[in-house]
C-alpha cells in the first residue's frame, strides 16, 4: 500500500494554525509527501453596506484588501513552517468560501488536513472552512485536527465501525496510517445486547481484513453505556490510549445527521484527531 503522496492543509493566519502545519509537515515528511498549502477567503458584507451604491463599493475595496493581507499572512506563516521543505511544497490561494477550494482543490491530494474550527477572520469575511462540509465534498480522506495538536503518532488507532460504505472507505483510506500502528481496536458499538454476537463478527472481520495487510488489529463490539455512540467512541480511546479515531463521515442520513448533530459531529467536537471519509 503506497503512502499519501500528496497532503493538502488548510492554512490560516492565526497562530493556532501553527500546530496544524506543524503536524502536516510531519505527515508529509514521513511519507515523504508533496504538500499543498492552502488559504481561501471571501468577504461578507453587512446587509445595511449594500444600500448605497458608492459607499457599498468602498466597503467592498476595504474588505477585499484586509482579506488579501490576511491570505498573504497565511501564506507567509505556511512558508515560514514549511521552508526547508523546498520542491515538495506548495501554495494554493483563492478569495471564495473556503471549504469549496479545499473540496475542489483535493482533487490533487491523497488526504487533506483540517482544523476543525470553522469561525476566522474578521467579522467581515471568513477564512475557516467546515469540516463537515469538506468531508463531504472533498471525496478525499479528511483528517480533522483539534487546536494545539501538533503531531500525530497514530501508534494506537480506533475504528469506530458501522457496517457502511462510508466507514468501508475510511477503512481503505486509512491504511497508510494504520500500517504504520503498534495496535488497531477495530469497535462497533451496539444499543442492544442481542446486537453483540453479529457486531462483534463484523468487527472481527474488518480486523482480519486489516492483519492480511500486515496490520496488528483486534476487533470487539461493546453495548452502549454511554449517552451516545460518539461518547463511547472516545471512552474506548482514552482507555486504547490512541490519539486518532477512524470512522465513516455521515451516513444514509446524513441531512438529518447535518440539521441536528450526530456521531460524526459528536466526534469532530473530541480532543483526538479524526479521519473521516465519505
Amino acid at each position: 500500500m503506497q503512502g499519501y503522496k500528496s497532503i493538502l492543509v488548510h492554512v490560516t493566519p492565526e497562530e493556532a494554525a501553527g500546530a496544524r502545519l506543524a503536524l502536516a509537515a510531519d505527515l508529509a515528511e514521513r511519507f515523504d509527501s508533496h504538500l499543498i498549502g492552502l488559504g481561501a477567503g471571501c468577504i461578507n458584507l453587512p446587509v445595511d453596506a449594500m444600500g448605497d451604491g458608492s459607499a457599498a463599493a468602498a466597503v467592498v475595496e476595504i474588505e477585499t484588501e484586509d482579506l488579501v493581507a490576511a491570505l498573504r499572512g497565511a501564506e507567509t506563516r505556511f512558508r515560514k513552517a514549511l521552508g526547508q521543505h523546498g520542491a515538495k511544497v506548495e501554495w494554493r490561494c483563492f478569495q471564495e468560501f473556503p471549504a469549496g477550494a479545499i473540496a475542489r482543490e483535493a482533487r490533487a491530494a491523497d488526504l487533506v488536513v483540517l482544523g476543525r474550527e470553522w469561525a476566522g477572520g474578521s467579522a467581515n469575511f471568513s477564512l475557516a472552512a467546515n469540516p463537515g462540509d469538506v468531508v463531504l465534498r472533498a471525496g478525499r480522506p479528511v483528517l480533522v485536527v483539534p487546536p494545539g495538536i501538533d503531531r500525530l503518532e497514530a501508534s494506537r488507532v480506533v475504528i469506530a465501525w458501522k457496517d457502511t460504505r462510508e466507514a468501508r472507505r475510511a477503512v481503505r483510506d486509512a491504511l497508510p496510517l494504520l500500517q504504520g500502528a503498534e495496535r488497531v481496536s477495530v469497535v462497533e458499538i451496539c444499543e442492544e445486547e442481542e446486537q453483540a454476537e453479529q457486531a462483534a463478527a463484523r468487527a472481527e472481520d474488518v480486523a482480519r481484513y486489516l492483519v492480511r495487510h500486515g496490520i496488528g488489529a483486534r476487533g470487539s463490539a461493546q453495548r452502549m453505556t454511554e449517552r451516545s455512540a460518539a461518547a463511547q467512541i472516545e471512552r474506548v480511546a482514552q482507555a486504547e490510549g490512541a490519539d486518532l479515531i477512524v470512522a465513516g463521515g455521515y451516513g444514509h442520513a446524513r441531512l438529518r445527521e447535518w440539521v441536528f448533530g450526530g456521531v460524526t459531529r459528536e466526534l469532530l467536537r473530541g480532543a483526538r484527531c479524526c479521519l473521516l471519509s465519505h
